[in-house]
């Protein structure tokens, strides 16, 4: 406890935090983020058994499919689509509105970057409607966001 109390009370991360929340209730500073559908990942997935889970117990578990798709051998993939969308905006120029000279301009000087990743899960599953196999077809990573100008 008294090492928590050290912290709160240190003087630069006092003023850090109150700065940060300054900044973000005045709009200098914005973050978004918007999932659509919920995310799917190994540990939602892992009571999936091949030739033992049935098409009525993954709909159970993860909800109606994204889509279906017919194979030609007969059988179904069921399609799992999730959307992840982030944006942050930093504007340096709301700073320069607490100098008198600039007070009549409107100076913006944006920092922004956004990324957008959909990621996707396909369940195969044969004519007796059994999971024969699973997998993520994008690459965990593939919604994974980085600021604008410290790009990979």
């Amino acid at each position: 406890m008294e090492t928590i109390a050290r912290l709160f009370f240190n003087p630069l991360s006092l003023i850090s935090s109150i700065l940060a929340a300054v900044l973000l209730s005045t709009g200098c500073v914005s973050i978004n983020r918007v999932s659509i559908n919920d995310p799917i990942n190994q540990e939602t997935v892992a009571f999936i058994r091949e030739g033992v889970t049935t098409f009525r117990d993954v709909v159970d578990e993860l909800g109606a499919p994204s889509r279906l798709e017919g194979l030609k051998g007969g059988g179904v993939i069921a399609v799992y689509q999730f959307l992840d969308i982030r944006y942050s905006r930093v504007n340096y120029g709301w700073l320069l509105k607490l100098v008198p000279q600039a007070q009549s301009q409107d100076v913006d000087i944006v920092l922004a970057g956004g990324g957008l990743g959909i990621d996707t899960f396909e369940v195969a599953f044969d004519e007796g409607w059994l999971a024969r196999y699973y997998a993520f077809t994008k690459h965990p990573d593939a919604s994974h966001y980085v600021f604008w100008p410290f790009s990979k």
